[in-house]
This record gives C-alpha cells, sequence and structure tokens, in this order.
C-alpha cells in the first residue's frame, strides 16, 4: 500500500497562532509529540512548516528489486488535480525518485470559472506537490512546496526537479503573484488597476534524501539587477520572469542549469533566458539569453553535457548571409555557460510554426560522448530527429519514428541515462472535436487574461503515452512501446483543472528503468500518474 497526502488543514490552521521564532524553535519530533499525529512529520522552513505525508522510517525500507512494468496514480484528487510533472532519478542512488507537479483546485467557490485575479490569486488556488521514495517506489513521501509562504507569493506552479552529480535533491517551482506588493511592483499596474504575475522561479535542496531541506533560493525573478544581465537580456518591467523552468544537470562538471521564458523589452519580443550554479544551486551566475540581435528568437528546448550547452529554438530572422526563409530551426553551442553562442542552422524542411511554444524543439544532450546532440520536433505523425556529433557543425537525419495509426504526435520529451540510454516520449491524441477550453470575452482591457473569465468545459481528449529508446545515441531507435495500459478518457468541467497542467510530462532513465510521469484523467479527475518501464521490454 503507497502513501497518498493527506490534508494537513488543521495542522496549519494550528501553526498560524504562532509566531515564526516559536515555529522555528520547535522541531519536527516535538511537533508530532504535542499534537500526537505520528503519521506525518514537519519540514521547518525560515517561513514556517510544511508537512509530509508518508512515514519518515522509509529511511530503513528495503528497496525494490524487481526489473518489472508497473504505473499508478501519484499525485492528485478529485478536489484538486495535479499535472504538468517532472521525473528525476538520484545518479548516486536509484533508489532515490523525486517527482513534482503543479496542483490546482478543480473549482473556485463552486463555480467553474475563474479569472486570474479572482482564482490564480487566491491562497492554495495553484500549488506544486513534490513526491519523493528513498526505496525505489514502493513507498512515498509528498510535501507542499514552501516557495510561497517564503517568497509570500500565492501561486507556485511550472515546478521541476533533479539530483545533482553528489545525490542532492532539487525540487523547484515559479513562485508568483505578490500577496503583498512591494514600491516597484505597485507602480506597474495595468489598465484596469489590476498587478501582474510579479515573481520567478526558485528551489530548495535536500543532502539527506528528503529528510530536510534548504530554505528556498530564487533563480530568476521580476527584477533582477542589471549587473547581472548579460547581453541582448532585457527584462519587460512586467510579468513573471522566468516561465516555464526547466533544469539541466552536467554529469562532467556538476554544473545546474535553469531556463526560463520571458517578455524581452529591447526589442519586445519573448526570449528565452538561462543561469547556471555551480555549487548545486547555492549561488548563481548571470543571466544569459539564448537569442542574439542577429538570431532573435525563443524555444525552450536545451540541455547541457561535457561542458557544452545545446539549444534550439525558432528564429524570426538569421543573417542574410545564410539566405533562409524564416522562421527558422536553429541550434546554438556554447563552452562557456551561455556568454557566447556559436548558432547554425538545423537542417530539414523550414519550420511552419512561429517563435515560441508552439514551435518548441526538444534537445538530447549524450553524457557519453562530447558534441553529441540530437534535435527531436513533431509532426502530425512523426517524430524527426537530427543529430550532431560536432556540436551543431554538420547533422544527420535520423529515420524517423512512427506515431500510432490515427492519432497525432504531442507533447515530446526526451531524457539520458548517465551511461547513454536515450529515451523518447509522447503523447498519443485520439481525434476530437474542440479539446481544448474556450475563454468568453469577459471585461476588456489589456492585458485581458488576467480578467476575463475562463469557463471550464469538458475535456472529451483521449490519448495514450508512448515511447522509444536509442542505445546508439540516436542512430536508431526501439519500436514504439506504450506505456499506459489504458486510455486516458477525458475528464468533466468538475475535475479538470480547467485544463491547466496539461502542457508537460516527463521521462528519465537509469541502468533498468525508462520512467515517466505524465497527467491522465482515467480516475475520473485530473492526476500526476508515475510509471515504469524495464529497458529490456523495448525491442
Amino acid at each position: 500500500m503507497r502513501n497518498i497526502a493527506v490534508d494537513n488543514s488543521i495542522l496549519r490552521h494550528m501553526f498560524s497562532a504562532l509566531s515564526s521564532q516559536t515555529i522555528l524553535s520547535i522541531s519536527s519530533a516535538c511537533v508530532l509529540a504535542v499534537l500526537g499525529m505520528g503519521s506525518s512529520t514537519a519540514q521547518v522552513f525560515q517561513s514556517g512548516p510544511v508537512y509530509l505525508s508518508g512515514p519518515e522510517a522509509n529511511a530503513g525500507a528495503r528497496p525494490d528489486t524487481e526489473i518489472v512494468a508497473e504505473q499508478y496514480l501519484l499525485l492528485g484528487s478529485a478536489a484538486r488535480g495535479c499535472g504538468e510533472s517532472q521525473v528525476a532519478i538520484n545518479p548516486m542512488n536509484a533508489n532515490e525518485i523525486a517527482v513534482s507537479a503543479m496542483c490546482q483546485q478543480n473549482q473556485n467557490e463552486g463555480k467553474f470559472e475563474h479569472n486570474e485575479r479572482e482564482f490564480e490569486r487566491t491562497p492554495r488556488a495553484t500549488i506544486t506537490e513534490f513526491a519523493f521514495t528513498r526505496d525505489r517506489g514502493l513507498t512515498w513521501t509528498v510535501m507542499e512546496d514552501p516557495m510561497r509562504a517564503y517568497f509570500h507569493r500565492y501561486r507556485c506552479l511550472d515546478p521541476f526537479a533533479a539530483f545533482a552529480n553528489d545525490g542532492t535533491m532539487i525540487l523547484g517551482c515559479e513562485a508568483h503573484f505578490s500577496e503583498n506588493h512591494p514600491p516597484e511592483e505597485e507602480i506597474n499596474q495595468v489598465a484596469d488597476g489590476d498587478t501582474e504575475d510579479f515573481g520567478g522561479s526558485a528551489m530548495i535542496w535536500s543532502t539527506d534524501g528528503g529528510h530536510t531541506f534548504s530554505d528556498p533560493v530564487q533563480i530568476m525573478s521580476s527584477y533582477m539587477p542589471k549587473e547581472i544581465l548579460g547581453p541582448f537580456v532585457s527584462f519587460a518591467p512586467r510579468g513573471s520572469q522566468g516561465d516555464r523552468p526547466q533544469i539541466s544537470v552536467d554529469r562532467a562538471t556538476g554544473k545546474l542549469y535553469v531556463n526560463g521564458n520571458s517578455m524581452a523589452s529591447d526589442p519586445p519580443h519573448r526570449q528565452t533566458t538561462f543561469r547556471v550554479s555551480k555549487d548545486r544551486g547555492r549561488d548563481w551566475g548571470m543571466v544569459y539569453a539564448v537569442d542574439s540581435p542577429e538570431w532573435p528568437g525563443a524555444g525552450g528546448g536545451y540541455d547541457v553535457a561535457n561542458g557544452i550547452v545545446g539549444t534550439a529554438y525558432i528564429a524570426t530572422n538569421v543573417p542574410a548571409s545564410l539566405n533562409a526563409k524564416c522562421p527558422c530551426r536553429v541550434f546554438g553551442a556554447s563552452t562557456d555557460d551561455g556568454k557566447s553562442f556559436i548558432r547554425t542552422l538545423i537542417p530539414g524542411p523550414p519550420s511552419t510554426q512561429g517563435a515560441g511554444p508552439s514551435g518548441a524543439m526538444i534537445v538530447a544532450a549524450n553524457p557519453t560522448k562530447a558534441g553529441e546532440f540530437s534535435v527531436f520536433y513533431n509532426t502530425a505523425n512523426t517524430v524527426e530527429a537530427y543529430r550532431t556529433q560536432d556540436s551543431g557543425k554538420t547533422w544527420v537525419h535520423s529515420p524517423s519514428i512512427p506515431g500510432l495509426s490515427g492519432t497525432t504526435v504531442a507533447m515530446l520529451t526526451a531524457a539520458y541515462s548517465p551511461k547513454g540510454v536515450l529515451a523518447l516520449n509522447w503523447r498519443a491524441l485520439y481525434p476530437v472535436a474542440e479539446a481544448m477550453p474556450r475563454t468568453s470575452p469577459g471585461n476588456e482591457g489589456p492585458p485581458s487574461q488576467w480578467t476575463s473569465p475562463r469557463v471550464f468545459r469538458d475535456l472529451p481528449q483521449q490519448f495514450e503515452i508512448w515511447s522509444a529508446i536509442s542505445l546508439d545515441g540516436g542512430t536508431t531507435f526501439s519500436a514504439p512501446h506504450k506505456v499506459s495500459t489504458a486510455i486516458s478518457p477525458g475528464v468533466s468541467r468538475r475535475r479538470s483543472m480547467s485544463n491547466l497542467g496539461s502542457d508537460f510530462i516527463s521521462v528519465a532513465v537509469d541502468a533498468d528503468f525508462v520512467h515517466y510521469t505524465w497527467f491522465d484523467d482515467r480516475a475520473g479527475f485530473r492526476a500526476t500518474w508515475y510509471g515504469r518501464v524495464p529497458i529490456s521490454d523495448f525491442k
């Protein structure tokens, strides 16, 4: 029997009357002894306690040694759905697995509509939940993010998870929407008097398998000092900086990389930037842009290995000497943590999509061979792959990976194991009309998304999770393998999170398994599922 998240609202209410100094002086063991609730423990942060579900006796549990496939609902409930998740494996101890997921209430005060002001800025409407195991999935511990309380933000979303080279667990999310606005945020009001979503990405770390955690550390945020902004980085004075952060760890150097998407002001355009930490997230370096004045564009596809950062994005323009018709697919390689890039065009048909998430590509860096990268993007029913062994100077088109007949390939993700096994996974979407929720006109005035009501509706979209692996650096791939054991059947507006949490799935690989997390509706509500498939099952 696996541990599931428990509602500790009573505990939080009891502690709300205590001062922060009083809370900090009470150990987790004393908290449990006083309250007599041995089924939960408290991780005490500077901003207050965060409660964990699951017995801390897990530390002595015998790990799972069976090499068998399985999958199950890990995070989410009928009241609060979870999605947009990431899974990570400890490279020093494969028994330790971490999962992060964005979790949101399925309704707004009994109504099935909301806007950013009335709902997204409601305390605990959108949170991140972290789940981790020390016994390869036999038992799990679940905790809520501490970032909202620490930074005085309403929300924490777009979560991520990773392990540093020494086994340090890293958990993060994007904390934004201020509870109280400092002067620099008060002066930036939109037309209807509502403030925007100031904030940015942040992380915590644990060096003891999740028994204790650091206080949160900000990675990217609104109003960062200009002194840490690299060339061509000019954050617009509005919005949360570093949206949809993704983390990557260079197994050769131990450095951490976190990117994000923001609005640049000079010139105004969507821009992808990233920062690097040399000390497992304690301190962060300059903010560098993926694009440049000669190669402007955006896209979050990147990976790093052997001291080389590889990025892929859709450029709106490239140097005239290349005689390219844009939008264009661009690859950039950096050996100085983003201070400079050597950019080249990725061959193949020109992109039909503009810069931004709709034109996203996936990058996978081979940790066993310096300079070898694969770039993936999907057509309607195939996965296309281009591989370089010299950091983008030359490219080879790998054989196309076919999608399931009658479905559309969507939401690609990719990851390498430390030993060079490459895994891809994607959603296979079955045809359905009007699968996305519609937004009614609502109030007028820029920006309309902050005030226009988002009306919930039934989500009939059906899909499965599929995967393929490569044992030769992306030269060839296995036959596609169905991961999910049943079709996600769609979900009613009452349990759908208004289709939030639906834009990210993840994959990670160790010596025995390919691990997955994805959102799934087959429980009757939006939830985060965890699954694993033995590498030996791929043919």
